[in-house]
């Protein structure tokens, strides 16, 4: 018996690769679920088992999201910030109904599971949304503006200094929308934007031409709420 003598380090090594080896094969197991896929995740709801609840030191059988990152969805959307983690981090205890990130790796990651259901199962679309609803949709973007600067991700440098300049905002939207979305989906879309009239510098002349905006001051809002989130 010589494992005295193998150093800390690989120790470390080790107990890492056993985490990572358990981790992956929960995955593969949740992947054999139903999924609930959104455009840019696939969503898997299950119980922890004995050794996962170990490792994340959580009671088994506690419900789980595994989230893994959809590799053939088209660019729609901005980010901010790539760290999803990070920004449930900087939720806790400002929405304590937000999930807390668990398990962050390139490939998936797995949060706690708020229990809830889509507005779109008890609201479709063309039906007008209860006004408790809309109240309650408010009230979270309320919430929202009080996660403080400090909390958050450093932003990109491409953002304005002036945390109150609507009109710079708006621009740094604009440019953001022609790198991340406009132009990787041009090779494919492009031709049908031409035939439309949409040139390939429209985003550009727009942000040329955002007028003056009355200043107000930036904070944290999710932007991409719809009847199925």
């Amino acid at each position: 018996m010589v494992d005295h003598l193998v150093p800390l380090r690989r120790l470390g090594e080790r107990a890492a690769e056993d985490t990572s080896g358990v981790l992956r094969a929960f995955v593969r197991a949740a992947e054999s679920t139903q999924a609930s896929s959104g455009h840019h995740n696939r969503n898997y709801v299950l119980p922890l088992t004995d050794e996962v609840a170990r490792h994340l030191r959580r009671e088994p059988g506690t419900p789980v999201t595994v989230r893994i990152r959809r590799q053939d969805a088209l660019p729609v959307v901005i980010r901010t910030w790539q760290d999803e983690a990070a920004i449930l981090d900087a939720l806790q205890g400002v929405l304590p109904h937000a999930p807390a990130c668990l398990v962050k790796t390139p490939d998936y990651s797995i949060h706690s599971y708020v229990e809830g259901v889509p507005l779109s199962t008890i609201c479709g679309n063309g039906k007008p949304v209860d006004t408790l609803l809309m109240k309650a949709l408010a009230g979270l973007l309320v919430q929202m503006t009080q996660v403080r600067l400090p909390a958050l991700p450093e932003l990109p440098k491409s953002w304005p200094a002036n945390h109150s300049d609507s009109q710079a905002f708006l621009k740094t939207l604009v440019h953001l929308a022609d790198e991340e979305i406009r132009k990787p989906n041009w090779a494919e879309f492009g031709g049908l934007f031409k035939a439309l009239g949409v040139s390939e510098d429209a985003l550009l002349r727009l942000a040329e031409r955002v007028p003056a905006m009355t200043r107000r001051p930036y904070s944290l809002l999710h932007a991409d709420l719809h009847r199925t989130t």
